[in-house]
């Protein structure tokens, strides 16, 4: 109930809008909007929620994009490509299913339609298929990534979506053209193509059975189909007739019509070496054998895979909502609105080689927040640290910067991140040379700062120019891209201005 009251809230509040729209358009315009000036960004963010009833950040986020009102773009259009992709799919399955069991049911007088192949065709095959769906499912299981990442690709979903992503290449931004390949981008971006894929098969795998099950309903209401068994296997009519007993479990107290007794299955089998009219007799003296097929498709076929599209919705929704909502550009968002009424710059610049800010990042720094810094390889020094982080970030050290890097041994690195995490700060700025991209040490490290916060503290990567100068937007732009590659969204840089 409570779930469905947020979804009613959810309509209500935003429209017509979907959450896949704005997980899209939202983290878009956040890119764009790095050249505004960080404290205007502060000052309008904090505004835009301002009395805001509800507290879940998830609509916070979305009010807050309700009072930008931007023009819908990029988002809606990709929706209806989501919506095109999943109708072509829904029609590809059903004409595959017509198809399929037109061809298994096919029936010219001569033979009786052979029950066994027919239950192979039409429920066989779909346990297959869902056994190999069954294989998707897992994360982060050892050894089977690369097997989900080959039936991913032969995934029908995967090739229409793939179709599309080529034609509509030219209109959509880089960063979401390969939003509906499997296992890309960032996590939550490979957790919402993997669950978008598989609604999508599921749903077409549910026109498949429907349409397999309306055509077989035409065939024996409009024709006079006769049905047998026959196989090369070594089987006898009482080994058959024990694997039906063991097939029809599930039905077999609510549905007895649908399960064939001995005697049928015994007299129904034929052999096509000898004419069809010597080895069977009046097609209404088998008609167990089509309720059977029925039933057993929708049991083994419809029903598993009704189960697994209501799960894998379910899953697409929580991934469409961490899509959004582990976008580092959105974290830094949500801290934004988070942050209290605070001045971060005079109203007249004091010193005017002070830091320029590249036209770069967005992000939150709660000023009321335990704070404590890191400076890498003598960035900065300890008492410009204190006063740029006041002016520049809008924050105050809790705690006196510890140094790291540069001539530091691991072993000495590791010590300052003990001290470090020892006085439990809710965020970190980590004070780094702006001209000096990230290397592998600063990497190294920045896992063990991660490891040892845990995954909610948010670290905050400051570039500094040198004294005197300003900062580059090609430097701050390197410093993005390195640390967007660790698919944290509470790792972020912060220009400032």
């Amino acid at each position: 109930m409570d779930r469905q009251r947020r979804q009613l809230y959810d309509c209500a509040m935003h429209g017509d809008r979907s959450l896949f729209e704005d997980a899209v358009d939202i983290p878009l315009w956040l890119e764009a909007d790095r050249a505004t000036p960080y404290a205007d960004r502060i000052s309008r963010d904090r505004e835009a929620v301002r009395g805001l009833a509800t507290s879940t950040e998830l609509n916070r986020v979305r009010a807050w994009w309700d009072v930008m009102a931007p023009p819908r773009s990029t988002g809606a259009s990709l929706d209806r490509g989501r919506h095109l992709i999943g109708f072509t799919t829904i029609v590809m399955g059903a004409l595959a299913g017509a198809g399929l069991a037109a061809a298994a049911l096919r029936y010219d007088g001569t033979y009786p339609v052979n029950a066994v192949t027919v239950f192979s065709l039409l429920v066989g095959m779909q346990l297959l298929l869902i056994a190999i769906t069954m294989l998707l499912l897992p994360n982060n299981v050892p050894g089977l990534r690369i097997v989900q990442g080959f039936l991913a690709q032969a995934n029908p979903a995967a090739v229409v979506a793939a179709v599309y992503r080529r034609i509509a290449a030219s209109q959509l931004p880089e960063s979401v053209q390969a939003l509906f390949a499997w296992h890309i981008g960032r996590a939550a971006a490979g957790r919402f193509s993997k669950w978008q894929l598989l609604h999508w098969s599921q749903g077409a795998a549910i026109a498949f059975n429907i349409a397999a099950l309306a055509t077989a309903l035409a065939l024996v209401t409009f024709t006079d189909l006769a049905f047998g068994w026959s196989t090369t296997l070594q089987l006898s009519g009482d080994e058959l007739a024990r694997w039906i007993n063991v097939i029809v479990t599930p039905w077999a107290e609510l549905v007895p019509t649908a399960v064939p007794d001995a005697a049928m299955i015994e007299a129904s089998r034929f052999y096509r070496l000898e004419r069809s009219a010597a080895t069977f007799g009046a097609p209404e003296s088998y008609t167990g054998w089509w309720p059977f097929l029925m039933v057993s498709m929708i049991v083994y076929g419809l029903l598993p895979r009704i189960a697994l599209w209501i799960f894998a919705g379910l899953r697409l929704r929580e991934a469409t909502r961490a899509l959004l909502l582990e976008d580092a550009r959105v974290t830094a968002l949500i801290d934004r609105m988070a942050s209290p009424a605070l001045a971060t710059a005079a109203l007249v610049d004091e010193d005017p080689h002070r830091f320029e800010a590249a036209p770069k990042q967005r992000h939150r720094l709660d000023a009321g927040a335990p704070t404590a810094a890191l400076i890498w390889s003598e960035a900065i020094d300890r008492t410009r640290a204190h006063e740029r982080a006041r002016s520049v970030l809008g924050v105050e050290l809790t705690a006196e910067p510890l140094t790291a890097g540069g001539g530091a041994s691991l072993a000495e690195d590791a010590a300052v991140i003990d001290s470090l995490v020892a006085s439990a700060p809710r965020q970190v700025v980590v004070f780094v040379r702006a001209y000096e991209p990230p290397l592998l040490e600063f990497m190294d490290t920045l896992t063990r700062l991660r490891k040892r916060l845990g995954p909610d503290a948010s670290i905050v990567i400051h570039p500094v120019p040198e004294p005197g100068t300003e900062l580059a937007a090609a430097h701050v732009e390197t410093w993005h891209r390195s640390i967007a590659a660790r698919r944290d969204p509470q790792i972020y840089v912060e220009s400032g201005t």
